[in-house]
């Protein structure tokens, strides 16, 4: 983001923090606390099952400050943002399945997984990739009714966990 940017976008990075909380919080409710809590688990256990969800945020983050930067977005980035959702679907779902069920190799989970692999892979050999990484005009701020829905469920997120 650096290399696209003079100067430094604040609404963009508020833009991306504020999804990447409100996913936090889903996080830490549904796939963080029960291991957290978990007494048949031993620490190290718990440290690596904490640690999946914990790198899935850390590419939503990288992922919704790429989307929310504005600029061209390319088909590198659209491979991107494709892997990324992959995994981190593919890895909600095997935490969830984790913790109250039994999970399988081979099922739909793995297909997000795999998607992640060849997703970023291509992105990694597009010729497109290295346009991420050019200088980017200073970007209009009138977000659009997706960027405005996606704020929005974001926001949302901890007042509907009340009810």
């Amino acid at each position: 983001m650096r290399a696209r940017r003079k100067e430094p976008d604040i609404g963009a990075l508020l833009d991306a923090l504020i999804v990447a909380l409100g996913a936090a919080l889903l996080s830490w409710i549904y796939l963080i606390q029960p291991y957290v809590h978990s007494r048949n688990m031993s620490f190290f256990v718990k440290g690596v099952s904490i640690a999946y969800p914990l790198g899935d945020l850390l590419i939503l983050c990288v992922l919704a400050r790429l989307l929310a930067g504005g600029g061209r977005r390319n088909s590198a980035l659209g491979l991107l943002s494709a892997g990324g959702i992959g995994v981190l679907a593919a890895d909600c779902a095997y935490g969830w399945i984790q913790l109250h069920g039994n999970w399988k190799v081979g099922g739909p989970t793995d297909l997000g997984w795999v998607a992640f692999y060849v997703f970023w892979g291509a992105a990694a050999l597009h010729p497109s990739m290295g346009e991420l990484t050019e200088k980017q005009p200073r970007r209009n701020r009138n977000l659009s009714v997706w960027t405005l829905l996606a704020l929005s469920g974001a926001t949302l997120v901890g007042p509907m966990l009340l009810t």
